[in-house]
């Protein structure tokens, strides 16, 4: 989770360059975005435990066809 990562899920969403899905411990997205002071309306938050299972969920989405595109956030 990181400023970078929710902003550019913010800018592809006000720019309607697609629909973002955000995959991670959602406290933290929550809280990075209070911290902000965006709106995250209309962007799907899948709540995970840590960065490694944001990571594998993303790539099963993908796998599956849930996702077209994947954005690495902020996974070292």
């Amino acid at each position: 989770c990181s400023d970078y990562a929710l902003i550019g899920a913010i800018e592809v969403k006000n720019n309607n360059l697609g629909i973002p899905s955000l995959i991670g411990p959602k406290n933290k997205i929550l809280a990075i975005a209070k911290s902000l002071n965006v709106d995250l309306t209309g962007i799907e938050i899948i709540d995970v435990p840590h960065s490694h299972a944001a990571a594998d969920k993303a790539v099963e989405f993908v796998n599956q066809g849930k996702f077209d595109i994947l954005m690495k956030g902020s996974l070292h």
